[in-house]
């Protein structure tokens, strides 16, 4: 989509005539439009935007945007067009909740970048789910969002019903050695070059907290969790979501033929089903605990296919490549 083209979103958000609220989250179940969580610190805030039908009982869904390499694109509300696939998004039976991460938009950066960890954004996340009266949510994330819903489901596995990773990073390197992303070349020096232009604060933290040891282990995420990708994506290839795959205990793999790292997102023929066959996933976290509490290891993720999907090789068949 071309930069400044007009969305189905843009009439949602030209409908909040500041483009933010002020204040704490109201934490109603209903209600639409764009809004700011002050955090515990009292300094801090975090932007994000609800749409969808917002029923009592409709399930409650975060979406996690990736990176965002241009301030142009970082100060514009994500789903104004980062998830744009989702084409008459207030008449979903959920309740969408996108979150402009730290750094981006007007989500202040954080206090200290040296130190921000995957868990604190958990924490953050978990304070908006609070605020919103969420006490089961599933979490999505897309490329550099990903491992932000890993983290939200590895270290509150009692509130996270299910995990969905769209083209999603993985640990660089991983611990076995075994996957280095393409992006990881880069230095955050680099960053401003590689982008042509004067990067967001957001970048950086993505770019650092992802070459840093996460906190928290890929083989801890207990929920149903739905892994998709393209098999044209150019950003980071499918190994990771096949690494991530093979190692999440209740995984679901899909490789879509005619897609593209930011197509997953733009495409409704994909964003759409992806959503809908995450939800018939989901369970009640504790049940989900429960479940596989006596598990002693992950198991291969179960494949999937669907007319645009192409059954991916069982990772349990998969060849390794030897280390170098």
């Amino acid at each position: 989509m071309a930069p400044g083209m007009a969305t189905p979103h843009d009439a949602l958000l030209a409908a909040s005539p500041s483009g933010r609220a002020s204040g704490r989250a109201s934490g109603r179940t209903s209600g639409r439009g764009n809004r700011v969580l002050k955090l515990q610190d009292g300094a801090s805030s975090l932007e994000y935007s609800i749409t969808g039908r917002c029923g009592v009982d409709d399930p409650v869904i975060f979406l996690l945007h990736g990176v965002l390499p241009t301030p142009r694109f970082a100060n514009a509300l994500a789903l104004s067009w980062y998830f744009c696939g989702l084409r008459q998004p207030e008449s979903l039976p959920y309740k969408l909740i996108v979150l402009t991460r730290r750094g981006y938009g007007r989500s202040s950066d954080v206090p200290d970048r040296r130190a921000w960890s995957y868990r604190q954004f958990a924490e953050e996340l978990i304070a908006l789910a609070d605020a919103e009266h969420a006490e089961s949510f599933i979490v999505v994330g897309h490329s550099s969002g990903g491992p932000c819903a890993l983290a939200c489901a590895a270290h509150f596995p009692h509130r996270v019903a299910a995990c969905g990773l769209l083209a999603s990073d993985a640990p660089y390197p991983a611990p076995d050695g075994e996957y280095i992303d393409p992006l990881a070349c880069i230095p955050p020096d680099a960053l401003p070059a590689a982008c042509g232009r004067c990067c967001p604060d957001g970048l950086y933290n993505d770019f650092g907290v992802e070459r840093r040891p996460y906190s928290f282990s890929v083989a801890q995420v207990d929920c149903p969790t739905l892994l998709l990708v393209g098999r044209l994506d150019w950003a980071v290839g499918t190994r990771p979501t096949r690494w991530l795959a093979e190692r999440i205990r209740h995984a679901t793999l899909q490789i879509v033929t005619c897609a593209e790292h930011v197509g997953v997102t733009y495409s409704s023929a994909i964003l759409e089903p992806f959503l809908r066959e995450l939800v018939a996933l989901a369970k009640p976290p504790r049940a989900a605990a429960a479940t596989s509490a006596g598990a002693a290891m992950s198991q291969p993720a179960r494949q999937r296919a669907s007319p645009a999907v192409m059954r991916a090789p069982s990772p349990a068949t998969m060849r390794r490549r030897p280390r170098a």
